[in-house]
């Protein structure tokens, strides 16, 4: 099992694990949803922005001993045939393909692949040794979220082995349902982590569920408090109020969440609560 330091986080890559032990299966409708786990390990909560004494004592009182569990998440979906992608994870190891595998898909047979944004945790693996890991997929990203992307040297080989498959999008609020992106997924605005940050939408017939990037990080805190953001939030406010409202959307509307950053099984329900907070319990 590989072993790497990421900013302030030790993470223990899965990459030594068989598929089946880093996955969770969920189905909504005839639609089949997992969850890969990538990487887990321990995060510090001096990534969390709490800057009043009412959010440090609340702080204080989740993670007491300052460090908590954290895990790099994407996720595989499967709809009338057709396997997408919800982001790629870091790329390190084989947790993709070998996710694929188990599920009888290879890397080829990927015919989407959705973008909640551009961190190196989530498009991390659409590129391996200098070559686009899923050929056959077309890569959906917000306009906003492509742009800063674009602006990135970094990420230039990313783009440049996609950019024949770039399929943009401008997302409206998740107050409107989203905007199509193909039939059964929409994309709403989520910006505040970055700028073209997205939630996916997934509906199948009268169920729903989302699929909401980084709306999370330290799920013990902003849960009860969704104003606390992290140091990792382009805009700390805008990133807060998205937080809450996503939470007020899936509170109201019975929605399932998925999370990038959520611990196994990575999907949650949640309820508001009497001091203005919300209750998470994972979907079992």
């Amino acid at each position: 099992m590989s072993k790497f330091l990421l900013t302030i986080f030790t993470f223990i890559g899965v990459c030594g694990l068989n598929a089946q032990e880093s996955m969770f299966a969920y189905k909504l409708g005839a639609m089949e949803v997992w969850t890969v786990v990538e990487v887990t390990g321990r995060g510090t909560k001096s990534i969390l922005l709490d800057e009043t004494p009412e959010q440090k004592d609340y702080v204080s009182q989740k993670i007491p001993t300052g460090s908590y569990t954290h895990e790099t998440n994407f996720f595989i979906v499967r709809s009338e045939g057709k396997f997408y992608l919800f982001d790629t994870g870091f790329g390190t190891g084989r947790a993709a393909v070998d996710s694929l595998a188990s599920l009888g898909a290879k890397p080829d047979q990927v015919a989407a692949i959705f973008i909640t944004h551009t961190h190196g945790d989530h498009t991390g693996g659409l590129v391996k040794d200098n070559y686009p890991q899923f050929p056959g997929a077309a890569l959906y990203i917000s306009k906003n979220e492509l742009a800063a992307w674009q602006a990135s040297p970094s990420e230039a080989a990313k783009i440049r082995l996609y950019r024949d498959r770039i399929k943009t999008f401008e997302p409206v609020p998740l107050s409107e349902g989203g905007v199509e992106v193909i039939p059964g997924i929409n994309a709403a605005a989520a910006e505040g982590h970055t700028a073209g940050h997205v939630c996916y939408i997934l509906r199948q017939g009268k169920r729903s569920m989302l699929i909401a990037g980084d709306f999370i990080h330290v799920e013990d805190v902003q849960f009860g408090m969704p104003s606390i953001s992290v140091t990792y939030d382009a805009n700390r406010d805008k990133a807060g109020l998205v937080r809450r409202d996503i939470l007020e959307y899936a509170a109201k509307n019975s929605v399932p969440i998925a999370g990038m950053h959520l611990r196994y099984p990575g999907i949650v329900t949640v309820k508001a609560d009497k001091s203005g907070g919300f209750v998470w319990t994972p979907v079992k």
